[in-house]
C-alpha cells in the first residue's frame, strides 16, 4: 500500500477543496492520512509517524526533514512543502536521495506583507502598549507618529519585500529604504517603486523601523547584538521571515536596556516558543501568522496537493 501523510496542521479546515484534492491522489493508488494530533509534530511524534506509514510521499510544514530523519523513510519519493520556506528540508540530501521538493512560494505573500504593515502600524502608534495598559486600568495616552515621518528599512526585496515596499510607498511614508544580497532585484524594485537603494549598515542606523524579508540559508544570526546597537532610540525592528535571523538572546537583552525600543516577531528558532521575549512589554509576539489568512492557506494547501498531483500524472 502507497501512503500520502499530511503532516502540517490545519489542512482542509477553511476550505473542502484540499481533500478533494487528497480525493483525487487516493484514486491514483495512495492512501492518505491526515495530522491526527492536529498540531505540529515534534521531533519524536513525526519520527514515530514516519516510521509506522512509511509514506512515499509528504504534505510538510515547517517540521524538520534532516538527514536522520529521511533516513527512516527510504521509500520517499515527494516532500511538498505547504509554503514557501525550504530551510528546514535538507536539500542537498533531498537531490542525493532522488526525493523530489517542491513549494507554494506565492501564496503567502500577500499576507505575510500585510501582517508586517499591521504591526509596523502597530509601532508607530504603539497600540499594544495602549492596549495593555487600558486592560490594567491605566489612561495613558501615547504619542506616536505618522507614517510620512518615519523611515522604514526593507532587508530583502523578494516576493515578501516588494510587497511590503508597494504598500509603504503607496501609504505615503516619509522614506523607504532597502537591500538585498541580489542586487539587480534590489535595483529593479528601487527602480519601479522610486525607493532609495541602500546597505545594512545605514538601514539599521537610520530607519524608524526595518523590517527583514530573507531566508534564513546563510543568513542565521544576520542581526546580532552589534546590528542591535546600531539601532536608534525608540526604533522597531520587524521579523516575519525566518526564526534566527535575529539572535534573540541579544534581542532580549536589547530590549530590556532599551524600554523605548520594540520588536514585532513571528517566527523563532524553536517553535513552539515560550522564551523569555513572551514577557517583556516592548515586544509584540505573534506564533508564525504571517500566513495564516483564509485566501493564503487556501492557496498553500491546494497547491502543495496540485504540486503532488502534478508530480504523479508525470510520473
Amino acid at each position: 500500500m502507497k501512503h500520502l501523510i499530511v503532516t502540517t496542521y490545519p489542512f482542509g479546515t477553511t476550505s473542502d477543496e484540499p481533500l478533494q484534492k487528497l480525493e483525487k491522489i487516493s484514486d491514483m493508488g495512495y492512501t492518505c492520512s491526515l495530522n491526527d494530533l492536529k498540531r505540529k509534530y515534534t521531533t519524536n511524534e513525526l519520527k514515530n509517524r514516519l516510521r509506522t506509514l512509511q509514506p512515499e510521499i509528504i504534505i510538510a510544514g515547517t517540521e524538520n526533514y534532516t538527514a536522520d530523519i529521511l533516513d527512516l523513510v527510504p521509500g520517499l519519493k515527494m516532500i511538498s512543502r505547504v509554503g514557501i520556506g525550504l530551510d528546514s528540508v535538507d536539500l542537498r540530501e533531498c537531490q542525493k536521495r532522488n526525493i523530489r521538493v517542491t513549494n507554494t512560494p506565492d501564496a503567502p505573500t500577500n499576507a505575510v506583507a500585510e501582517l508586517t504593515l499591521c504591526q509596523l502600524l502597530n509601532m508607530v502608534r504603539r497600540v499594544p502598549h495602549t492596549s495593555r495598559d487600558m486592560l490594567e486600568s491605566k489612561w495613558n495616552r501615547y504619542i506616536g507618529n505618522e507614517l510620512r515621518n518615519i523611515t522604514v528599512g526593507v532587508v530583502g526585496t523578494g516576493r515578501t519585500g516588494s510587497s511590503l515596499v508597494s504598500k509603504l510607498v503607496s501609504l505615503g511614508v516619509g522614506e523607504v529604504l532597502i537591500t538585498d544580497i541580489d542586487k539587480k532585484i534590489q535595483k529593479d524594485v528601487a527602480k519601479k517603486f522610486g525607493v532609495k537603494e541602500s546597505s545594512k549598515n545605514e538601514i539599521f542606523s537610520t530607519s524608524s523601523i526595518v523590517s527583514l524579508h530573507i531566508p534564513l540559508d546563510n543568513n542565521f544570526g544576520y542581526v546580532d547584538s552589534q546590528v542591535l546597537c546600531m539601532m536608534k532610540p525608540g526604533s522597531g525592528i520587524i521579523n516575519m521571515s525566518r526564526g534566527g535571523i535575529i539572535d534573540e538572546s541579544a534581542l532580549c537583552s536589547w530590549l530590556k536596556s532599551n524600554l523605548n525600543n520594540v520588536a514585532a516577531i513571528d517566527t523563532f528558532t524553536n517553535e513552539p516558543y515560550y522564551g523569555e521575549l513572551n514577557n517583556l512589554p516592548n515586544v509584540y509576539v505573534t506564533p508564525h501568522l504571517g500566513s495564516c489568512t483564509f485566501a493564503s492557506r487556501y492557496a498553500m494547501e491546494v497547491g502543495s496537493a496540485n504540486n503532488v498531483i502534478d508530480f504523479l500524472e508525470d510520473q
